[in-house]
């Protein structure tokens, strides 16, 4: 207790908009400040680091994160239809609110567009495209859990227009991933080839795909409607599979604690202090790498300022270059 008084009087006695330079030099003197000193107990951070308006706030959190999931009533449909959302989230402790983030679409009931605060949504789709609706579910501890998914709104008239997702591009060796077809227009056959591992599919969203080794892997997929021509689209090095020494997040023996989560211009990342690691890795939902840091303390500030709005992969690897950890942060 006289830990946790002494940072919220210290912090509380700081106003980050008060500094010239904006919420980064006034978190910079903030964090100068000595009595804030996240080596001797990693438990403490700063909740309010994303946001300048907010004075940030000292506290201690146990229990494990909630983990989020829902599911949906349809993954692809017609412009102008609707879809139920259905929260299928666990926790240790009661989850008590339910944030979704709904691009292109729009929750029956609520005020804004693009977001909720239901817990099961419906959700409808005036235009076509591919939208991703992300879900935070925060539990009674505070803690933040994140799933995601991608919507595909088809305009169900004209020629094909192929593409296609997944529910991973970054894996750990061995597991197993779902594809969804993404293609726009009158469709009718579909095949799948997974490149690196002699496996085809003509289903039109294959499940279990597996990857047993470490490497890099195209996907393709050709689409047909019996009228206009084949239409087809590879994504190279779309699936990436590392070499894991868990199972899952919570089968890791190393952790990666964020603060706060979701975020919008910073966040404190937390390692814990036997995570033997070289190098964290950000990856975005699609893969692609944003971020490549060497670790070279336990804790530090990520500046997400130039991220776009999404889920996030974050992965820790050892000197063999083992992922020995990840967790999902989503930036707002």
């Amino acid at each position: 207790m006289k830990k946790a008084f002494i940072l919220l009087f210290t912090i509380l006695a700081f106003d980050l908009t008060g500094y010239s330079g904006g919420c980064a030099n006034g978190l910079d003197r903030l964090l100068e400040n000595r009595e804030i000193n996240f080596k001797e107990d990693p438990t403490i951070f700063a909740s309010s680091v994303s946001s300048p308006s907010n004075q940030a706030k000292g506290m201690y959190l146990d229990g494990s994160p909630p983990q989020a999931g829902f599911t949906l009533s349809q993954q692809i449909i017609c412009v102008g239809s609707c879809i139920q959302f259905t929260d299928i989230s666990t926790s240790q402790s009661p989850i008590i609110q339910w944030n979704w983030t709904l691009s292109g679409g729009e929750a029956i009931g609520e005020l804004n567009p693009e977001e909720s605060t239901q817990q099961n949504p419906e959700v409808c789709y005036a235009e076509s495209g591919s939208f991703w609706a992300i879900l935070a579910v925060t539990n009674l501890d505070g803690l933040v859990g994140v799933d995601s998914m991608l919507i595909t709104v088809d305009p169900c008239i004209g020629p094909i227009v192929a593409d296609f997702g997944v529910s991973d591009t970054v894996i750990c060796a061995g597991s197993c991933v779902d594809f969804q077809n993404q293609s726009l227009g009158f469709q009718t056959n579909y095949t799948w080839i997974f490149g690196g591992i002699n496996q085809v599919s003509g289903e039109e969203n294959p499940q279990d795909i597996c990857y047993p080794e470490p490497g890099v892997y195209d996907v393709t997929l050709i689409v047909e409607n019996g009228v206009d021509l084949p239409t087809q689209i590879t994504k190279p090095a779309y699936i990436t599979v590392h070499p894991c020494l868990f199972n899952s997040e919570n089968s890791a023996t190393h952790k990666i604690e964020i603060y706060p989560n979701p975020a919008q211009d910073f966040v404190r990342i937390i390692l814990t202090q036997n995570a033997k690691a070289e190098r964290m890795i950000a990856f975005s939902k699609e893969g692609k790498e944003i971020k490549n840091l060497a670790v070279t303390e336990n804790q530090f500030i990520m500046n997400l300022n130039n991220w776009p709005r999404g889920v996030y992969v974050l992965r820790l690897f050892d000197e063999n270059g083992n992922a020995v950890a990840q967790t999902k942060l989503l930036k707002q």
